[in-house]
């Protein structure tokens, strides 16, 4: 609603399914080896990935358009006046959960080619400087070669192809959002243009007083005309009643809910390889506009100016507009979702609104941290799967694992990879406390073990939080320990073993002071932990060969 309250231009909203250039969709979906071991893998995600975003498809694209028009003195100052405006439509449209991308020329005229020269997408190939050395009619290369006018429909490239042009002649009262969807989703080529108007709030509040003043003197003339003929009486006919009833309704919307007016069309065009498609196609589309309570109605010796009008552009050509106010409108707004299409991105499956292909590279977001949620059985464990696959065989990133259900095994094996398996009598270990052969700052190096030793003493103690004599206790046990492995010519490096050790070292040496006994209670609480049940991460850690 704030969207369309604050246009004051001329504007379109045009939603176009075409067939899909599969040339262009092929670069993002064929992508190569990183490695030849995994070409196989690659080419299986090929193969997956085409399968999905062609079904999804049925071989068509949808695109949607927003076009704005204005009228200034010079170039300067439309493009001027473009440039502010953009910026208030990308701000407003991010708010709406979508977003705008800007289109070359180029861009438009690849829109008009493609449904001009249907099934031809990737034959368009378009240069000003080529046309304009050569002396070519650039409209020559983006047109078809031939049409026919009849009354309901066009013949194009000598009957190779029919398009008919429809406008939505009536409106219900109250307009269901899901109807442009439900058009969007057809298995047919189509373009759905609503080509609206602004009408200013006091233009459009004297028509509503004008209207208002004629129907109370029409009321007036009537009862002198009752009165003159004998019949004494204030009642007014239901047809008077009802339109002042409606004219105080209109005004009331202007006052006080933030209304404006819009002069509104819908406009049509099918596109079909014969006659009989085409009229199937159509009532199709009037079956839909029947259950939303609208009227579909055939632009008869008017096809030419009709799709002149429905092409995204600018062009009006046609006068079949109805005012509705921006309640009404924003029923027909299209623009609810957003697209993932990023460059060299991973593919994350179908969205479900726009049935296009999500490929997303996580790597250019803000923030690439993701989950995956879902009931059992969903296929959480197999996106993750997926995803994993997509990195070793498309990128040179190192990929680990947290398994605690131990599900990733066989994938892990598959891929010639390393798993490790954890266990308190296991072969191989973790030793958080571990020291590097190649430590440049001693001191940085401790400091970060410290910070580590505070998180994992205040998970042991949980509920209870550390004090800061908790925190002096263990920063003293941690420096010392450490200070004792680079004196010593042994280098076997500290475990939590050690550190519990030196907390019962440092509590016994002096037991009547205070502080001593925070140690004490702080070596308690890691018993378990460093020589019980839970002494999985107390080892010497293991030395184990790295792979992605």
């Amino acid at each position: 609603k704030n969207l369309l309250n604050s246009l004051k231009v001329n504007f379109k909203v045009i939603i176009c399914k075409n067939l899909q250039n599969t040339s262009e969709l092929n670069k993002t979906i064929y992508r190569k080896a990183i490695e030849s071991d995994y070409k196989e893998l690659s080419d299986a995600f090929n193969q997956y990935t085409s399968e999905k975003v062609y079904a999804g498809m049925e071989g068509l694209s949808l695109s949607k358009y927003f076009i704005i028009s204005t009228e200034k003195n010079d170039y300067n100052s439309a493009e001027s006046f473009f440039a502010s405006l953009e910026g208030r439509l990308i701000a407003l449209f991010k708010k709406l959960g979508s977003g705008l991308i800007p289109l070359t020329c180029e861009d438009r005229l690849r829109s008009l080619h493609g449904f001009y020269r249907m099934g031809y997408e990737k034959d368009f190939s378009f240069s000003w400087e080529e046309s304009l050395s050569l002396g070519r009619d650039w409209r020559r290369d983006i047109i078809n070669t031939a049409q026919k006018i009849h009354s309901r429909y066009i013949t194009m490239d000598y009957g190779k192809r029919y398009v008919s042009t429809y406008y939505i002649s009536e409106f219900p009262s109250e307009l269901d959002d899901t109807f442009i969807w439900e058009l969007s989703q057809v298995d047919f080529p189509i373009i759905v243009t609503i080509d609206v108007t602004p009408i200013s709030k006091n233009e459009i509040q004297k028509i509503l007083k004008r209207k208002y003043t004629n129907v109370n003197m029409s009321i007036a003339r009537e009862q002198e005309v009752n009165n003159k003929a004998g019949y004494f009486s204030n009642r007014i006919s239901f047809e008077k009643t009802a339109m002042i009833d409606e004219l105080e309704e209109y005004m009331e919307e202007l006052r006080g809910n933030d209304e404006n007016v819009f002069d509104t069309s819908i406009i049509i065009a099918l596109s079909a390889e014969s006659l009989d498609e085409l009229n199937k196609q159509a009532e199709e589309i009037d079956n839909i506009c029947n259950t939303y309570g609208l009227t579909l109605s055939c632009l008869i010796d008017d096809q030419r100016e009709g799709l002149k009008s429905v092409l995204p552009t600018s062009a009006r050509f046609l006068h079949v507009y109805r005012p509705l106010f921006t309640s009404a409108l924003s029923g027909f707004t299209p623009f609810n979702v957003i697209d993932i299409n990023d460059k060299d991105g991973f593919f994350y499956g179908i969205n479900q609104v726009s049935k296009k292909g999500i490929f997303g590279n996580r790597k250019k977001y803000q923030n690439g941290n993701g989950f995956f949620f879902g009931i059992s059985g969903s296929g959480k464990s197999m996106n993750a799967k997926m995803e994993m696959d997509q990195v070793l065989c498309r990128t040179m990133d190192d990929v680990l694992i947290i398994d605690p259900m131990g599900e990733y095994r066989e994938n892990v094996i598959n891929n010639n990879g390393y798993y490790y398996d954890f266990e308190k009598n296991g072969d191989i270990h973790i030793n958080p406390l571990h020291v590097h052969s190649h430590i440049s700052d001693k001191d940085a190096f401790i400091s970060q073990k410290a910070e580590f030793l505070y998180a994992f003493c205040e998970e042991t103690i949980y509920p209870d939080r550390l004090s800061n004599k908790h925190i002096n206790m263990i920063d003293k046990a941690c420096i010392r320990i450490y200070e004792d492995y680079f004196k010593s010519d042994k280098k076997e490096s500290p475990t939590l073993i050690t550190f519990r050790n030196k907390l019962i070292e440092i509590a016994n040496e002096d037991l009547e002071d205070t502080k001593s006994a925070y140690a004490k209670d702080l070596a308690d609480e890691l018993e378990a932990i460093t020589n019980g049940t839970l002494s999985v991460f107390c080892h010497q850690q293991t030395a184990v060969e790295k792979r992605r």
